[in-house]
């Protein structure tokens, strides 16, 4: 659990992974998709996910590139698909690189309640609960001798599917009875560090950037 969200500390701010947010997708929209990227990446690497979202990005980009080129021309597939990789990006690194007590701590402050706060950490359990199903899953089909990925795609989603709604249910129901109290004891509240530092500065130098007009339209 410690690196799959950067450490009990987080990696970010959620104020920070906020803002990360909010700036990343005005940048998408007003056409600036690459300013958000080398910043998303950086965010992803330190929380130690780099290589496992590199892999979705592209199992994601390649498709959409590939229908897009037969749509439209080349430069407008690229275009396009570069925005959603910034889109992906950009989502990943604001929603990861919080810790996910700090996240529940400030949407407390903020005066929300606590089944709010504390969805980061069962989405959290709920996605290594499904990461476990997937693998179990896929030594299961080649334990009947299922070997191409193919037949693998096409035969887990609706295993997985009936998995994921039982589990859904079951977490509800859990929640119903193990409702969290409005008063709590916070251990560890968010602090702004370095990281905050650096990327409030690039945010900061891309959007002075962007006012002045410089290059960096997609």
């Amino acid at each position: 659990m410690r690196r799959f969200w950067g450490g009990v500390e987080g990696v970010l701010h959620p104020a920070t992974a906020v803002l990360l947010l909010a700036w990343g997708l005005w940048e998408v929209y007003t056409g600036r998709a690459l300013y958000p990227l080398p910043l998303s990446l950086a965010v992803i690497a330190s929380a130690g996910l780099l290589g496992p979202v590199a892999v979705v990005t592209a199992w994601m980009a390649l498709p959409s590139l590939a229908i897009l080129a037969a749509l439209f021309t080349f430069t407008d597939a690229v275009s396009t698909t570069l925005r959603i990789i910034a889109i992906a990006l950009v989502a990943t690194s604001a929603f990861t690189a919080p810790s996910p007590i700090h996240t529940a701590y400030m949407l407390a402050r903020l005066g929300a309640p606590p089944i709010i706060g504390f969805s980061h950490l069962y989405v959290l359990r709920l996605l290594q609960l499904l990461r476990d199903a997937l693998r179990e899953a896929m030594y299961a089909a080649a334990g009947r001798g299922v070997r191409s990925r193919l037949r693998l795609v096409t035969l887990l989603p609706i295993p997985l599917l009936v998995h994921s709604v039982r589990l859904s249910m079951q977490l509800a129901e859990a929640l119903y009875v193990k409702y969290p109290t409005p008063s709590r004891t916070w251990l560890r509240r968010p602090v702004l560090r370095l990281a905050d530092a650096a990327v409030l500065g690039y945010v900061a130098v891309a959007t002075v950037l962007t006012l002045l007009g410089a290059p960096g339209a997609v």
